[in-house]
This record gives C-alpha cells, sequence and structure tokens, in this order.
C-alpha cells in the first residue's frame, strides 16, 4: 500500500517526532541507528513502546542488490515474532530475503542509488505492508525508502505465502516509485492510485501471479487484484485492479520497462478529469484502449500464457439486445445516441430482420473506435472502419455485437445509423 510522507499525517507526525538519530549515526527507520551497538527500537502504531536491543536483529546492513542499498530487520522485542519459533523466523527471513533478491534485481536498474529499510512488525492497522518516504530538500529528493511489512501467520500455507511474496515485490516497487519520481507521486487530495497503485499490483503480479487454480481474492487484506477491474467506471478511476490494463500492455508486447518508464514520468493530477485528458494524449494509454476493450470483453487477458487472469466483473452475456425495425429499401433507421464515458467501452448486440441486407454507419469523432462480429463469432472486425454490411438470408433475425470505446479526453457520443440496401 503507497504511502506518502506529505500526505499520512500519521505517519507523518510520528517520523517527525522521531527522527532525531543521536550524532554520527544514520537513520533507519524513526529511532532506529544504522551499525550501532546499542539502540532504541522503531515505535509503530499498535506495537510495544522502544525497547533497549542490538544490531543481530538487522540481518543485512547496507546490502547492495541491482544498485541498490538494502537495510533489512525484524523489530525487535515483538511479541508476534518473539513468539514464533525459531525455526519459523528463520524460514520467515529466507522467504522475504528471496522475495527482495528476485524482485529488485528484476527492477533492474530502475532508482539506481537507493536506499532501502525494510522491516518486519507483528501487526499494522488494515494493511499487509506499507511504505514511507524520507524527503529532504525543495524539489523534494528521496534520502531513503522505509517498508513495513506485516510479520507472516504462516511460511507453509500457500495463500499466506503468496501474500508475502507479493507484499515485497508490491511495496519495493513503491520505494522505485519514491526514489525516481517523488515529486510526481499522487498526495491522498490527488487522483492517482490507478497508476501508482495499479502499477505496483501489476509488477507484484508479474513476479508473483495467484496460481491458475487459485483466486486471488482469497488473499486477506491486500486490496483488489486485476480481476476485479469494474468495466463500469473509466480507466483512470480503478485502484489496484487497473493492474489488468498494464498485463494486456503486456500481453501486446509492451516491456514492462516501457510501463516502468511511464509510471516514473507521470505527474500525479488533481482530478480524474484531468488523468483522463492526460491520457488521451499518451499513446501508451490511448493507442491500445479498444484493443483493451475486445480481449476484456473476451476474457483473454492473461499473467502469462498458462495463466488466465479471470474476470470476476465480466460485462453482461449476452449484452443488451436491440431490434433493427423492419424498413423499405433506402430508408433507414438509428439507435439514438450512442455515449461511452472517457477510457471506458460498451457492447449492444442488434437483432436485423430476416432476408435483408443493411448498411450500418458507426459512431464518429474524436475518441471513438467500434469494431463488430455476429453473434457466437470469437473475432472482432473493423475497428476503426465508419461502415460495414450486414447480409441476412436467413428465415431468422442475424445477430450483431456492437463494441464500442472511448479514448478521448471527454465522452465520446454519437449514434449507429442502419440503412436497408
Amino acid at each position: 500500500m503507497l504511502f506518502r510522507t506529505a500526505f499520512c499525517a500519521g505517519l507523518a507526525a510520528l517520523a517527525a517526532a522521531l527522527l532525531s538519530p543521536p550524532p554520527s549515526e544514520e537513520t533507519i527507520v524513526p529511532g532506529l541507528a544504522a551499525r550501532a551497538t546499542s539502540f532504541k527500537c522503531p515505535v509503530y502504531p499498535n506495537e510495544p513502546p522502544a525497547q533497549t536491543c542490538t544490531d543481530r536483529d538487522i540481518f543485512w546492513d547496507n546490502r547492495s542488490v541491482s544498485g541498490k542499498s538494502v537495510t533489512f530487520y525484524f523489530t525487535p522485542n515483538d511479541p508476534v515474532i518473539s513468539a514464533a519459533s525459531a525455526a519459523n523466523r528463520t524460514a520467515a527471513r529466507e522467504l522475504i530475503e528471496g522475495a527482495m533478491n528476485r524482485a529488485l534485481d528484476y527492477y533492474q536498474n530502475w532508482a539506481v542509488g537507493l536506499k532501502i529499510y525494510f522491516g518486519v512488525v507483528g501487526k499494522l492497522e488494515k494493511v499487509s505492508g506499507k511504505t514511507l518516504s524520507a524527503t529532504t530538500g525543495s524539489p523534494p529528493k528521496v534520502t531513503h525508502c522505509d517498508i513495513l511489512m506485516v510479520y507472516p501467520d504462516s511460511t507453509t500455507n500457500p495463500i499466506m505465502r503468496l501474500r508475502m511474496l507479493k507484499v515485497v515485490a508490491h511495496e519495493l516497487y513503491h520505494c522505485i516509485q519514491f526514489g525516481a519520481n517523488i515529486a510526481g507521486m499522487p498526495s491522498e487530495a490527488d487522483n492517482g492510485e490507478w497508476w501508482s497503485e495499479g502499477s505496483a499490483r501489476y509488477f507484484d503480479g508479474v513476479l508473483y501471479p495467484p496460481p491458475p487454480s487459485g483466486a486471488p481474492t482469497s488473499l486477506l487484506d491486500m486490496s483488489k487484484f486485476a480481476e476485479e477491474y469494474n468495466p463500469r467506471r473509466s480507466l483512470v478511476q480503478q485502484e489496484y485492479e487497473a493492474a489488468l490494463y498494464y498485463h494486456y500492455l503486456q500481453q501486446v508486447g509492451v516491456s514492462p520497462g516501457a510501463i516502468n518508464a511511464w509510471v516514473l514520468a507521470k505527474t500525479a493530477r488533481r482530478t480524474a478529469a484531468d488523468d483522463m485528458r492526460d491520457a488521451a494524449r499518451t499513446p501508451l494509454l490511448a493507442d491500445h484502449w479498444h484493443g483493451f476493450a475486445e480481449a476484456f470483453v473476451d476474457n483473454r487477458i492473461n499473467y502469462t500464457a498458462s495463466n488466465p487472469i479471470r474476470l470476476t466483473n465480466p460485462l453482461p452475456n449476452p449484452p443488451g439486445t436491440i431490434a433493427v425495425p423492419a424498413l423499405s429499401v433506402g430508408s433507414s433507421w438509428s439507435s439514438g445516441p450512442v455515449a461511452v464515458d472517457a477510457f471506458m467501452f460498451n457492447q449492444t448486440r442488434f437483432a436485423f430482420p430476416t432476408q435483408t441486407d443493411h448498411r450500418v454507419t458507426l459512431p464518429k469523432g474524436t475518441g471513438f473506435k467500434c469494431s463488430f462480429r455476429q453473434a457466437g463469432a470469437t473475432v472482432w472486425k473493423g475497428a476503426g472502419d465508419v461502415s460495414f454490411t450486414v447480409k441476412n438470408s436467413r428465415t431468422a433475425r442475424l445477430l450483431v455485437d456492437i463494441l464500442c470505446s472511448c479514448n478521448g479526453a471527454v465522452a465520446c457520443s454519437g449514434s449507429i445509423t442502419v440503412a436497408r440496401i
């Protein structure tokens, strides 16, 4: 979960109160000093008061991983961690270390020079992990990034293991975001979770996808997943579930590096409308939007080729049907207004009369794109075309599905016209 000093009032106040390291000692997290033989344990919400402890609880101290300096520790004397067996603590440590190495290696040269302090605590309020950046100067520059994650309930339960691995990958990517783009990151007043949290959820899904037979919503306390993308809201109004769009981009050949480059260059906007204007000007988003709509409707977006993303909010299938009235040759009929909000899509089924031919004219306008296919077909046709012909020689109505999307800065509106030929 993403937190930023500027808007996380509770943690910010806590950090301000505790950011007073002893002279010549470097702060790891508020109240915890590096390379000291004795230091005060960090104090977090719901944690016990500070106690005297030793640096044996630090497992890594300034270890370099892919150009990043990492200090990794368990909060000393934490009652939850202390109650666990030595074997459990060792297994948890090894699991987290492996995930940190894998994630930071995958994040390669992104935010080289970043300093990360990664702490495991017994309890956090309502979340499995959180990230806090420490900054200095104007414009702000990140001095280090603090990650806290909850000690795992189990290192053998597959769901608990996967949750832990995803938390590590997710929060480390937030550190990458902070280290490279702290000035652009959203505050609570901004509209930004669709790209800040959505991209972090995407990367934790790339590194640690749920098993093909598993349901990711069974992972407790981890917000939403790509599977939960809501087609009744704009892309820029999604949160974690916007990860689905980034998985689609990778599926059609956009590299994770290109997705990361866009994220690290993004600037937070105050409203969804501001983000829609940005998105409409961004080829990475606008150029692929209709393809995403087609893939979403057909439920063919994957983590990997053998691991599909199973959508929990699909569009109605079959879609609502509009009956085309009987027309005389040369006459026409309009479906009425067709409106699609910015970075959304919708699908409608048209029933054409028996033994007739018609010319269908699709909506036109900035950002509008429609494709079509006979009901039951698996391939969409004519994306971007302005018209197509429907020939029905059968004695039954012919059903045709039309899918329209909008990648404009504002809602797209028009009409579908049918002419008898």
